[in-house]
């Protein structure tokens, strides 16, 4: 009989639950979460989603603010069925430690054959590849995500952080960013900075939507500004 466990990054649940709730991202602080029903809900849809497997527990993945548990972190750290995985929260409020640790618990757990099935509540697209990856031929990804809505007002921040970027370039640089091919990297040299003026600018880490959405507008920025250079005259 196969096993069934559950790993949440508990970070994306209060975002993703918030915004489905509210139209809008809710400061982790103002949102009350029901455990109990959490909980049930979550083991009883790895229980239907994975047929006759049988449930192991749940993982459930936080930061750690200023080295002491919250009330809910001590709740979850005593309940049945329930492992309690912690990361830290960074000046931005932001978990770090986080993903790596789920990545590391489901390729140990898989590795060990001590599950065959895996309900993953994250909303970092690299942790799910990984899980793909790691995962043999006989272990099932069962994913559950929320569709990100991102607001008005983070898109205009994200956009305000792309104009600015693309400000700094040299003509060297446009010529070089312009020519990339639809669908390509961009170079770390860019991409890097740019995430991290984001990140810094929004005060929290970006999520995959909002990552796609900064890289495009990007690139579509840099086509806009780029000059190309007019071909040598041959008379």
């Amino acid at each position: 009989m196969g096993r069934v466990a559950v790993f949440v990054d508990s970070g994306y649940l209060y975002q993703a639950g918030s915004r489905l709730i509210s139209g809008a991202n809710t400061e982790r602080r103002d949102c009350q979460l029901d455990l109990a029903l959490t909980l049930d809900k979550l083991k009883s849809t790895a229980n239907s989603r994975s047929g006759s497997a049988e449930f192991l527990r749940v993982y459930w993945y936080d930061g750690l603010l200023r080295n002491t548990l919250s009330d809910e972190q001590r709740a979850l750290a005593s309940s049945d069925g329930v492992k309690l995985r912690l990361g830290v929260v960074n000046s931005y409020g932001q978990q770090k430690g986080v993903d790596s640790r789920i990545v590391m618990d489901l390729v140990q757990l898989v590795r060990n054959g001590a599950i065959t099935d895996a309900l993953l509540l994250s909303g970092d697209e690299d942790v799910r590849e990984i899980l793909r990856i790691s995962s043999s031929e006989h272990v099932v990804e069962l994913t559950e995500t929320s569709a990100h809505v991102a607001s008005e007002g983070s898109l205009t921040l994200l956009d305000q952080v792309v104009d600015v970027a693309v400000s700094k370039l040299s003509q060297a640089d446009l010529t070089r960013l312009a020519a990339l091919e639809p669908g390509s990297y961009i170079p770390p040299e860019f991409d890097r900075p740019l995430l991290g003026n984001a990140g810094m600018v929004i005060a929290r880490e970006l999520e995959s939507d909002e990552r796609k959405y900064l890289r495009r507008a990007f690139l579509e920025k840099v086509r806009e500004h780029h000059v190309p250079t007019p071909p040598p005259n041959t008379a």
